[in-house]
């Protein structure tokens, strides 16, 4: 039976290593939760172009992740998503049990509608206070 392998637009590896230093996590307790590999494989999974299948839903189980939010992880939008998420700390943004929250991964075009809609709404109110400073 041959084994299929995932073959992202970008390497997993560095992707994994992404994730789990957003997670706040070192490669050995990666590794422990990995049923105990050394730091040294996971650098070197990290270093991966391409993971079975397998792996990949461990891996994932460990970084508390989906395989979809791993495998389109924006490098760009998850450093927006985290200066986002300090920014405006006093919000809630974790759902379900994770200690660590959780990912949420948006296309650009969700990005750019949410954009537009705040940028909509600043001209509104803007509007508005132009009239009332006018009357």
């Amino acid at each position: 039976m041959e084994e299929v392998k995932h073959k992202p637009s970008k390497p997993i590896g560095p992707k994994i290593a992404k994730v789990r230093n957003l997670r706040g996590m070192s490669q050995e307790e990666l590794g422990k939760k990995l049923g105990g590999i050394s730091k040294s494989a996971v650098s070197r999974l990290e270093q991966n172009e391409t993971l079975e299948d397998e792996l990949l839903t461990k891996v994932c189980s460990a970084l508390d992740v989906t395989e979809e939010g791993l495998k389109n992880l924006d490098e760009d939008l998850a450093l927006y998503l985290t200066a986002n998420f300090y920014d405006n700390c006093n919000i809630n943004a974790s759902a379900g049990n994770s200690s660590y929250g959780t990912f949420i991964f948006n296309s650009i075009e969700e990005i750019s509608k949410i954009y537009e809609k705040q940028l909509q709404t600043i001209r509104d109110e803007l509007r508005k206070e132009l009239k009332n400073k006018d009357k």
